[in-house]
């Protein structure tokens, strides 16, 4: 199961503490990666973010919804 690979992976980088403070404190996770289901390599935190709920943006959405403009 890919979630096993997961953990695996991110045992010692902070994408597994991100992930797992977003789910404790029902946040939102703003991240540049983008989903790719069929890659078996590496786990990108979309794939993660849709199996466990967490909802998920990137930096241009995270600025419109701001009301950021350059």
């Amino acid at each position: 199961m890919w979630l096993q690979d997961f953990g695996k992976q991110l045992a010692d980088v902070a994408d597994a503490w991100l992930v797992a403070y977003a789910i404790e404190n029902d946040m939102e996770i703003v991240t540049q990666e983008v989903s790719q289901p069929e890659r078996k390599n590496r786990i990108k935190i979309p794939e993660v973010c849709n199996y466990f709920g967490i909802p998920y943006k990137n930096m241009i959405e995270l600025f419109r919804e701001l009301g950021v403009t350059f």
